[in-house]
């Protein structure tokens, strides 16, 4: 739904940052990275693989998959984009007790992690516009300058749909 996405954040003249999981950079995406570069909204990691059970067998493998991703954007596309988010965030239970570990591993490498304050529950289950809406506007005023957690993952086009009536709100 990326390119959805991407014509209402025009829309609204509103950027967001695309985490962008490795498996997804390929050539038949091409197209649509460049357009979220063109357009002035951010890129950053959120690991090769995605597969928890993979991700976090330690904190060495972690560190090697986001920077196998980091080059891979920095040869394909020129991007030098040193901001991530874990998968599952950074209070992730795969995490068996060693997020500080993660984080700091991360950090001597120069990666700036990014978690989120509100999310929209929107990339599992069955979410509809109303559900996603509800999640956000709950919790979007106890932050001064809340991060919005978002998806465009095609389980659905509830995301696509609940947008403008949240950046109308916002």
């Amino acid at each position: 739904n990326s390119e959805e996405i991407l014509d209402i954040l025009a829309k609204y003249d509103a950027k967001a940052t695309f985490f962008l999981i490795g498996s997804e950079i390929r050539e038949e995406n091409r197209l649509i990275i460049e357009r979220i570069i063109e357009e002035g909204h951010a890129i950053g990691l959120h690991s090769n693989v995605h597969w928890f059970e993979k991700l976090y067998t330690g904190v060495d493998v972690c560190v090697q998959d986001f920077e196998a991703q980091y080059k891979l954007l920095k040869e394909e596309y020129g991007i030098d984009t040193k901001i991530f988010r874990f998968p599952g965030g950074s209070a992730c239970s795969y995490m068996n007790g060693q997020r500080q570990d993660y984080i700091e591993a991360m950090r001597e490498k120069g990666f700036i992690g990014f978690d989120w304050h509100v999310s929209g529950e929107d990339s599992y289950g069955n979410p509809t516009v109303w559900s996603i809406q509800k999640n956000i506007f709950e919790h979007i005023d106890s932050y001064e300058n809340p991060i919005i957690l978002l998806h465009d993952i095609n389980i659905g086009d509830a995301t696509v749909d609940a947008l403008p009536g949240i950046l109308e709100k916002l």
